[in-house]
């Protein structure tokens, strides 16, 4: 238990390093290849250092604060609980199951919060020009895998402040997963399986009308492969039986509160 929270301290603390270095540049007003190119790291391991990745050793680092500009002890102060940019804090995923509300509650409290909402499934269509079908036609799951995290570490970079609705399989790929975890407060939007299933058929999608005892049984087998890593989440909000109303409100009040 001690050596987790330890793990968990540290990926937080690269997280925070990241997130100052990215805020550094920005205020510099360089991209990641000019920092590259200043600093002799690579520009692929500055992607990873910025994102909470990469664990750079102590010379890397010094080579990239000089390129910023700034003391290596300031930079890792800035790392430091309590110090530093908000960061994380300001950066909101939820997930969960399709039919958990992730788009309804998430469009409706970045509205309320005036912040930009970001439907990643959305993001990866617009980018690469197809439809999901067809990117899981054309490159397979190992393809879109990639355009995933391709996308997630675009948003981190050009979003301070946001909630993301990510998709449900999310936590299948590891780095992925670990990246959004490092880089947003997460937040899993939590059903029952009978209740996510009855959702998605009322937004219009009747599959699971066919065959509805098999459909709810590969419902419950997926819920319980993902929710141990869905669990890893900073917070977790029921959803079942409730009044969508008053889990907006609940949603919107832990979100805004922090």
């Amino acid at each position: 238990m001690l050596q987790k929270i330890a793990d968990h301290a540290d990926e937080l603390y690269l997280s925070r390093l990241g997130q100052e270095v990215r805020r550094l540049r920005r205020e510099q007003h360089i991209n990641r290849r000019q920092l590259a190119e200043r600093s002799s790291v690579s520009e692929r391991f500055l992607a990873q250092l910025e994102t909470g990745t990469g664990n750079i050793s102590i010379l890397r680092l010094r080579h990239v604060a000089k390129a910023l500009d700034c003391q290596l002890a300031a930079l890792l102060d800035a790392a430091e609980p309590g110090n530093g940019q908000q960061g994380r804090q300001a950066r909101i995923a939820l997930i969960g199951l399709r039919g958990a509300g992730k788009t309804t509650l998430g469009k409706a409290a970045a509205g309320q919060l005036e912040v930009p909402f970001i439907e990643l499934t959305e993001r990866i269509e617009r980018t690469s020009g197809m439809a999901l079908p067809d990117i899981f036609n054309l490159y397979g799951q190992d393809g879109y895998r990639r355009l995933e995290q391709r996308e997630l570490h675009a948003v981190i970079d050009e979003h301070d402040n946001c909630i993301l609705a990510a998709a449900g399989g999310v936590s299948e790929d590891t780095e992925t997963f670990d990246l959004l975890l490092s880089n947003f407060r997460t937040i899993w939007l939590t059903a029952t399986p009978l209740e996510h299933m009855n959702r998605v058929i009322e937004q219009g999608d009747l599959r699971p009308m066919h065959g509805h005892e098999e459909a709810l049984a590969e419902l419950k087998v997926i819920l319980g492969s993902r929710a141990r890593d869905y669990a890893r989440a900073d917070h977790i909000l029921d959803t079942s039986g409730r009044d969508p109303g008053d889990v907006q409100a609940e949603l919107t009040s832990l979100i805004a509160r922090h």
